[in-house]
Parts: C-alpha cells; sequence; structure tokens
C-alpha cells in the first residue's frame, strides 16, 4: 500500500500537471488541436478539458501496420469514405473477436483498418467520425503512438522517421535511439521489466508520472522538469504489472497477435 507521502505527490502531480489544471487551460485557450492516436489516449485529453472531439480517432484503434500507413498520407486517406466490412484482415485478431463474441463495427479507409472498438453499430461509427472529421485542425496536428500493441522494433524507427509535429512515441522501455520516444522512468529493470505500456485510458492516466500533456499542447516537447520528477517518483510503480505476475499482453485481448509479433524484428 503506497505511503501518506507518495498519495500526496501523486495528488500533486495529477492536479499540476493534468490539462484540467487552470493554468494549462489559460495557456492552450485560444489553441485549437487535433489529436491522431492509435487508440483512445488522445480523446482523454478533450475529455478532461471538457472540450469537442476535434478529433475522428475516439473510441476506436488502429494496429501499427495499419497505423503507419494512415499517418504516412493522412489527408489522403481521411479523404476516402469509410467501407465496413465483416471481419478483420488480421486472422489473429478476427479469431480472439469470435472467441470472445466481440461485436463491433470495422471498416476501412482505403487499404487502412479501422476497429470501432466502442460503437454499437456501423451506423453510430459512420456519423461520428463524418462530425469529428469535419472539425479537424489541419494547421495544429499532435501525433501519438505506443507499444500497446506490441509494435516491432522496425515499426517504432518508422514512426521516429516520418517527418510530422508535435509527435510522441510511449514505450515501456528507453529507446535511446528514437528521438520522440519518452518512457516512464521507473518501471522494473529485466527480466520483470514490462513488455508494454496498457491501453490507452490507462496510459493517459498514468503518464502524468513522466509527460506534461499541457506543455505539449503548448509546442513543447512534454518531457518532464525536475519538479514534476521528483513528485512522481516511485509512485508510478503502483500502476504497473510486474511481468511475473501478470499477462504481458494487451488487455483488449489481442494476445495471439501480440504474442506473434513478439518474435518478430
Amino acid at each position: 500500500m503506497p505511503s501518506p507521502l507518495t498519495k500526496l505527490r501523486h495528488r500533486l502531480c495529477w492536479q499540476l500537471y493534468s490539462p484540467s489544471h487552470r493554468w494549462t487551460q489559460f495557456r492552450t485557450r485560444g489553441r485549437p488541436f487535433t489529436i491522431v492516436s492509435n487508440n483512445c489516449w488522445g480523446a482523454e485529453i478533450y475529455t478532461e478539458l471538457k472540450l469537442p472531439y476535434s478529433t475522428p480517432f475516439v473510441g476506436l484503434f488502429v494496429l501499427p501496420p495499419c497505423y503507419l500507413k494512415l499517418l504516412s498520407d493522412l489527408r489522403g486517406y481521411l479523404k476516402q469514405p469509410l467501407r465496413f466490412v465483416g471481419e478483420s484482415g488480421y486472422g489473429e485478431v478476427e479469431s480472439a473477436r469470435r472467441q470472445r463474441n466481440w461485436i463491433y463495427p470495422i471498416a476501412l479507409l482505403g487499404d487502412v483498418e479501422i476497429h470501432f472498438l466502442h460503437y454499437k453499430s456501423e451506423a453510430e461509427a459512420a456519423d461520428k467520425w463524418a462530425r469529428r472529421l469535419a472539425r479537424i485542425h489541419w494547421d495544429h496536428l499532435f501525433f501519438k503512438f505506443c507499444d500497446y500493441q506490441l509494435p516491432t522494433t522496425a515499426e517504432l524507427q518508422a514512426f521516429d522517421r516520418l517527418d510530422l509535429p508535435r509527435k510522441v512515441l510511449f514505450t515501456a522501455q528507453p529507446q535511446p535511439s528514437l528521438k520522440c520516444a519518452i518512457s516512464p522512468p521507473t518501471l522494473w529493470a529485466p527480466p520483470t521489466a514490462a513488455l508494454h505500456l496498457p491501453d490507452g485510458l490507462t496510459l493517459y492516466r498514468v503518464c502524468k508520472g513522466f509527460f506534461n500533456v499541457g506543455d505539449w499542447l503548448r509546442g513543447d516537447t512534454g518531457r518532464p522538469g525536475l519538479l514534476q520528477s521528483t513528485l512522481t517518483k516511485g509512485w508510478l510503480n503502483e500502476f504497473y504489472p510486474r511481468a511475473d505476475s501478470a499477462p504481458a499482453t494487451p488487455s483488449h485481448g489481442l494476445d495471439q497477435l501480440c504474442q506473434r509479433r513478439l518474435t518478430q524484428t
């Protein structure tokens, strides 16, 4: 159980480095933005700031190969209409969906597959996608990627090489060769190190310990300063299960896919 001091530091960090903090709101006021994310992480920022979603990337996920294709020509792909399909082109994903009876819409933008995980119907997904697509601020884009679905080293490197403004890559383990990569400072060292970060919602909650969302929205790197690092020292471990006591595969069930990708280079 965390100590009272740890709880106090946690609360201070949460208040100081949350986008909803009034100082952050003041600094980002009048700066409309669009966050392109491979999962629900970006949507949480709009929710906390009580802003309308200025991005269609809400309540969905895009697997690494498709996400990188999407980013290679974002405007071109987003001009294409959604074409809903009955099953995923990723065999492991489709197998997991059928085994667990997960029913949610899947659509294609050209050859990019989008999983509308938190939508009940194709009609709902199409309607909200279109409305939010119209709100994109093309002159103020932010891009986020993470290792939740175990992208290969080549895919992480490909994201790092993309000529995109204001991008961030969250990884469970330090990636010093990748300029845009940020990782928690307090994860366990091998052999009990986490193989990947948590899902988008959980990652958003815990990243306040090692990423300054408000500064990132202002155009800075988002890397924590001394005060933020000091306040969060130690408490991040509460959020990360040890690899020897918890499964190392994503909780949304893409277990087979991720096990396969672990073997890829």
